[in-house]
């Protein structure tokens, strides 16, 4: 009976033993073109090489734009790691390749670097799914690390945000490649998606089957000067760096480890589209970064898409178009300012006379604040202000209105991937990037002083006068190295206000009862 046992386990041995091998010849790299991108999957390791983006590029007049950064060693995107980080064996394996259609592969490879199979089915629109399958051992599936190859430039600005992103529930957490400094965890807790991003791509991760955990891992980029491969290096807590390396670019990647030997994945890897992103129905559309008035930079962007498409195809063209739009929309709270604004001239000197009436009440023999006195001073001039039927404040409404457009277009011209390199005219052949000639800032300053010529004399001590003169040169360098399509918003909406203005005092043109008649006067006393 003993016999018998030890000859069954020695021949289940020899099938395991005997099992056909699985391993292609030599490497071969297998393209496959959707309607946005061209995919380069290598059978080295069955892992994603280049992830071409046809519509785009990586700078103005650059290559083609790749999701994927170039690197010198053997992990790539959907790659294996062990349980702390290091790229596995299979990587190096050469996969047997098996077509299913255009745009589907199964990768298969057994061993002696293992047993593994990996599924990919690409679709349309950017979407694709992957499934990977890893016999006896724990593993990890790696992403990353960062979106493409930006261009040095792009790295050093401040506005070039880097992050890797988790959604659990209806809450979208960020963290920036700039503040992780250490392996950093993701809750797996109702994880909808979790993905790498920049400003304006997406490599986004959609589990389908359960994840036991999501590791971030920071990694340093030593990018060669002649824009080669970059070598990678993770960058660990018992790592101490010295002071020539601690201002090296970092980037974010992500170690995905499956609940069991099989995961599969749904991803969406392209530029954040809005309504492309919203077709998956799990708040991708989150990542698009459209501020605090969200609601109204959404608005305004279908409004510019709506006027590209229909009206004009040139997103400068657009931007002027629905600057005028809204400035029709708020003509009658320009008129009632105008109206506003006029009365309080009107009462510049009764208020001016008050003021100077009180002028010597306002402090204490100790030459210390009179606080009683200054507020009956403040109670006659509001008094003059109500029987008037004027509201001092009521100015400020059309500057507040214009705060959330002027943020909305902000984050419009940041954050929606649509104006990324749109050309206007002339010179300026990137809205979404400054001026190269500071031509529009300077314009703009200039029509800041003349509508700043137009208005009436804001009533307000000296002082506030001055700081008011200062405005146009103050404006003037604040917008230097905003993006040109924010400062043609601005300097279209001050030319269209000049306009109004103008046409508006011509209208309600009236003699002026103030100096000249004070000047007459006086010359009539003398005589």
């Amino acid at each position: 009976m003993g016999a018998e046992r030890s000859t069954r386990l020695e021949s289940t041995a020899d099938v395991t033993v005997q099992a056909p091998r699985i391993e292609a010849s030599s490497e071969e790299l297998i393209t496959i073109e959707t309607d946005i991108a061209q995919i380069e999957v290598s059978n080295r390791g069955a892992q994603i090489v280049a992830y071409r983006l046809l519509d785009h590029r990586q700078s103005k007049d650059g290559e083609i734009m790749d999701l994927v950064r170039r690197r010198s060693d053997n992990l790539f995107p959907f790659g294996l790691t062990g349980v702390d980080g290091e790229s596995l064996p299979l990587n190096d394996a050469l996969f047997e390749v098996e077509w299913r259609g255009d745009m589907e592969l199964v990768f298969r490879y057994n061993g002696p670097e293992g047993q593994a199979e990996k599924h990919f089915q690409f679709a349309d629109g950017g979407s694709f799914e992957v499934s990977i399958e890893v016999e006896g051992q724990d593993y990890g599936v790696f992403i990353g690390p960062g979106v493409r190859n930006p261009p040095a430039a792009e790295t050093g600005n401040r506005f070039f945000l880097r992050s890797a992103l988790f959604m659990t529930g209806d809450d979208l957490e960020t963290l920036s490649s700039t503040k992780v400094s250490a392996v950093e965890n993701v809750p797996v807790g109702g994880l909808r998606w979790l993905g790498l991003d920049d400003t304006y791509f997406l490599t986004a991760i959609m589990p389908v089957t359960p994840l036991r955990q999501v590791s971030v891992d920071p990694v340093l980029i030593n990018q060669p000067l002649d824009g080669g491969a970059s070598t990678l290096e993770r960058l660990l807590p018992t790592m101490t760096l010295p002071d020539e390396r601690k201002k090296e670019p970092r980037e974010l990647a992500l170690r995905l480890m499956p609940l069991g030997e099989k995961v599969e994945l749904r991803a969406y890897w392209g530029a954040k589209v809005y309504d492309r992103l919203t077709s998956f129905d799990q708040g991708l559309e989150e990542t698009v970064t459209l501020g605090i008035f969200r609601p109204l930079a959404r608005l305004f962007m279908l409004g510019l898409q709506w006027i590209y498409t229909n009206v004009v195809h040139n997103y400068g063209w657009s931007i002027i178009l629905m600057t005028l739009l809204i400035k029709v929309a708020l003509l009658p709270i320009t008129l009632k300012h105008g109206a506003s604004m006029k009365k309080m001239q009107a009462l510049n000197p009764k208020i001016q006379a008050i003021r100077k009436s009180w002028a010597g009440k306002l402090k204490d023999k100790k030459g210390r604040p009179d606080l009683e006195a200054q507020r009956k001073m403040n109670e006659e001039v509001m008094g003059t202000y109500r029987q008037a039927g004027v509201n001092p404040a009521g100015g400020c409404l059309p500057m507040l209105l214009q705060i959330p457009v002027f943020f909305a277009f902000y984050k419009i011209l940041y954050g929606s991937v649509e104006l990324r390199h749109a050309p206007w005219e002339f010179w300026v052949t990137d809205l979404s990037a400054k001026d190269p000639l500071f031509i529009l800032p300077i314009v703009m300053g200039a029509s800041q002083l003349i509508q700043q010529r137009l208005m009436p004399t804001p009533v307000g001590n000296p002082m506030q006068q001055r700081m008011m003169a200062m405005m146009p040169v103050v404006f003037t360098f604040f917008f230097l190295n905003f993006p040109a399509g924010l400062v043609l918003y601005w300097l279209t909406s001050n030319v269209a206000t000049i306009i109004q203005t103008t046409v508006y005092n011509r209208l309600t043109k009236t003699d002026s009862p103030q100096e000249p008649s004070g000047k007459k006067a006086r010359k009539g006393a003398k005589a």
